[in-house]
């Protein structure tokens, strides 16, 4: 389920948009420009600007397959979804030399993405 900002109004849309899975930190991902060219695919945004949205969470597949055939209510759609605890932007910086004024912060980013492992009792 996605909120996508549009000048004649907000617009909820479903995609049938399948990601990946990392099962050790509970995280769904997705590249922002898949799921962009999908919204302009399904005409939901304008081509030519990235369109602003929030993907609020996932929904049954069976629920995105009666949307399909046939229109689907809010109230079912919201039965079915499943929200997100928490929301997550990961942003890669290209390997090579940098200068010192240059230097990207990357130990914040790799904290953030590091799973937990558990520890061993002894």
């Amino acid at each position: 389920m996605i909120h996508v900002e549009h000048p004649a109004g907000a617009r909820l849309t479903i995609l049938g948009k399948t990601c990946r899975l990392c099962v050790v930190c509970e995280m769904l991902i997705a590249h922002a420009a898949d799921i962009t060219q999908q919204l302009v695919a399904s005409g939901v945004a304008a081509e030519g600007d990235a369109p602003d949205y929030v993907v609020l969470g996932t929904v049954a597949p069976r629920v995105w397959r009666a949307g399909l055939a046939r229109g689907v209510t809010l109230e079912a759609v919201r039965t079915s979804m499943a929200d997100f605890k928490q929301y997550m932007r990961v942003d890669v910086t290209p390997g090579g030399w940098y200068r010192d004024a240059e230097a990207p912060d990357v130990t914040l980013r790799a904290r953030a993405l590091r799973p937990r492992r558990p520890r061993r009792q002894s």
